[in-house]
């Protein structure tokens, strides 16, 4: 006997290959909700129309309405999470590229750190646009009007980024 279980060896303190630990533990009945579809004397992911599958299980009670209002709202903080994800990865990767510039500038402290500020601006700039177009042609068939929206936005904000540039 050791620790609510058994242990099958010769040294519990020193285990080797083979040696055995078992333990038990029950859980407890409670309520659950569960949208599957049932296969024989089980469950398993529902396959829909077009190819998606479906398979939730929450502990409590639950309608069908508050289970898919549940997954769609789950759906929806990971798609926005890796969209956030992605602008921040594809900015790091601007700053990187350019980052360079601010070395070779740093042999004058002062103005490599001018130089590191504007290469951060340029690629918040560069982010913002090319961001806003890759999301715009990810969803141009699914969300055509957002996505026309979108492009417009990043094709202001590139022409507005444009002209002040000039008018310097």
């Amino acid at each position: 006997m050791s620790d609510n279980g058994y242990y099958i060896g010769n040294d519990e303190d020193g285990p080797e290959i083979g040696d055995l630990k078992i333990r038990f533990a029950a859980v407890m009945p409670t309520d659950i909700t569960l949208v599957a579809q049932q296969k024989k004397d089980s469950f398993g992911p529902y396959t829909t129309s077009t190819g998606g599958q479906i398979e939730e299980l929450s502990v409590g009670l639950f309608s069908a309405a508050a289970m898919f209002k549940n997954a769609q709202s789950a759906n929806t903080l990971l798609a926005w999470g890796l969209r956030c994800l992605g602008v921040f990865l594809m900015m790091i990767g601007f700053f990187l590229l350019f980052n360079p510039l601010s070395v070779i500038a740093d042999v004058v402290p002062f103005i490599g750190n001018i130089v590191e500020f504007g290469i951060g601006i340029i690629a918040f700039l560069l982010t913002l646009i090319l961001s806003a177009i890759v999301i715009a042609i990810a969803w141009i068939f699914y969300r055509p009007v957002i996505a026309l929206l979108i492009l417009t936005g990043a094709v202001v904000v590139a022409f507005l980024a444009v002209r002040a540039k000039k008018r310097q």
